[in-house]
C-alpha cells in the first residue's frame, strides 16, 4: 500500500520534471536565535530569544526561503502586478528528519531565468543564508534522473510519514500551472 502511494506521489509530481533543473539539500539548525525590534524603537533596540527548531517553523522557513529565492532570481519581476505570476522559480520541497533528529529539506528547483544560470548556486546560498534556522550544510547538484530524485524525495511515505511532499505547497508559476494540465505538452 505505502510504495503503491509513494509511486503514485512521484508519477504525479514527474509532471513538473521537463522544468526542473536543480536538486538541492538544505540543512536546518535545531535552535536558532531570534532577533526581533521592540516596539518603540528608539534607541535601536532588539529582543532576542533562542528558539527551538519544530516541523511547523520549518515550513515557514521554507516559504521564507521561496520568497527570498524568488527575489534573488526574478528581482523586481518578482513584486510587477503584470510578471509576478510567471517569474517565480518552481520549487517541489520535502521535508525530512535525520537521526539524530536534524531536519533538512530536499527540493527540485526549476524555472529560473536563463540570464542568471551560472549564478545558482549562489542565489540559492544567499536566500539560505537569510533564513534564521539556516545551516551551513548546503548541497546542489544538477539534475541528470529527475525521477530518481523525485523518488528520492518521496522515500519517508514508505515509512508512513504520508506529509512528506505537500503538493499544495509546491511553489509553481502560473505559465506551468496551465502546462502541467495539458499532458500533449508534456
Amino acid at each position: 500500500m505505502r510504495t503503491n502511494t509513494r509511486e503514485g506521489l512521484v508519477k504525479t509530481i514527474n509532471q513538473y520534471s521537463p522544468f526542473l533543473k536543480y536538486g538541492v539539500t538544505l540543512t536546518m539548525k535545531k535552535m536558532a536565535k531570534i532577533r526581533t525590534r521592540r516596539f518603540e524603537n528608539w534607541d535601536g533596540e532588539y529582543y532576542e530569544r533562542w528558539v527551538w527548531l519544530d516541523e511547523e517553523k520549518a515550513l515557514d522557513t521554507l516559504k521564507y526561503f521561496n520568497k527570498r529565492f524568488t527575489y534573488y532570481a526574478y528581482g523586481k519581476d518578482a513584486l510587477r502586478t503584470s510578471t509576478k505570476f510567471n517569474s517565480q522559480p518552481l520549487v517541489i520541497a520535502t521535508l525530512e528528519r535525520t537521526k539524530d533528529g536534524r531536519l533538512h529539506i530536499h527540493a527540485a528547483v526549476g524555472n529560473l531565468p536563463t540570464k542568471y544560470l551560472f549564478e545558482v548556486h549562489a542565489l540559492i546560498s544567499k536566500a539560505w543564508a537569510d533564513c534564521d534556522f539556516a545551516y551551513k550544510h548546503i548541497k546542489i547538484k544538477k539534475l541528470t534522473d529527475t525521477y530518481g530524485w523525485l523518488d528520492y524525495m518521496a522515500k519517508e511515505i514508505s515509512d508512513g510519514n504520508t506529509d512528506a511532499i505537500c503538493i499544495n505547497s509546491i511553489n509553481q508559476p502560473q505559465s506551468i500551472q496551465q502546462l502541467v494540465g495539458n499532458r500533449k505538452l508534456l
